[in-house]
């Protein structure tokens, strides 16, 4: 079991909350949260989801990042490949 933690908005409230639990895997954690009338904003594991929360602005492409970036240059590296991987994916359409 692993530990994950989200950023989700409420169905019928609005209200934004935190949620952590442990699940086998991330899929069971978010189909559980949509089941329970939850909009998901950012589901990861905790580790990598408390890294996105304190040192990034959450944009899509930091909402995409899949495992702890080691230091500033890793993120910074981990941030060109998905990009780099949209605009291949972009220009051979």
């Amino acid at each position: 079991m692993k530990t994950y933690k989200a950023l989700v908005k409420d169905r019928q409230s609005g209200r934004y909350t935190e949620i952590t639990s442990e699940y086998k895997t991330q899929t069971a954690f978010r189909n559980d949260l949509r089941a329970n009338g939850y909009i998901i904003r950012l589901a990861k594991e905790i580790g990598l989801y408390e890294y996105i929360v304190k040192n990034t602005n959450i944009d899509d492409i930091d909402k995409r990042l899949r495992t702890k970036p080691e230091n500033d240059e890793d993120y910074r590296r981990m941030r060109q490949e998905i990009i780099r991987a949209d605009f291949e994916r972009i220009i051979t359409k």
